[in-house]
């Protein structure tokens, strides 16, 4: 029984717009402008969806190409010279402690920076 209203409400609801459908509105090529315009919209959204993604990879390639040639030179054995350098230069008060603290802090801070700006790009 329910069937046969639903398909008798279809009907009249068919009937009753079928006189809109067949009716053209005028609108001076405002549809197809639109239309134009969205599709030139979502052809800059993946143009700036690829250029952020190769932004990613070239970062990405540049990190790894210094963290190689940090260690291929042995960027460490510069770092530590000059670390003693100025420790031994330094007035006798001053702590070393702190200084190999605040490189710490600062590559934390480099790293957590990378991160986010990473998060911020994700799609």
């Amino acid at each position: 029984m329910e069937n046969n209203n639903q398909t008798y409400d279809d009907a009249l609801l068919q009937d009753f717009f079928a006189p809109a459908r067949e009716q053209q509105l005028s609108d001076d090529g405002f549809t197809e402008r639109v239309m134009q315009r969205l599709e030139a919209a979502e052809r800059q959204k993946a143009a700036a969806a690829t250029a952020s993604r190769m932004s990613r990879a070239w970062t990405w390639f540049c990190i790894v190409v210094g963290v190689v040639a940090f260690i291929a030179f042995r960027g460490w054995e510069t770092i530590l010279i000059g670390l003693k350098v100025f420790v031994q230069t330094a007035p006798l008060e001053y702590n070393p402690l702190g200084l190999m603290l605040a490189f710490v802090v600062l590559c934390v801070v480099g790293v957590a920076e990378v991160l986010r700006h990473e998060e911020r790009l994700s799609f």
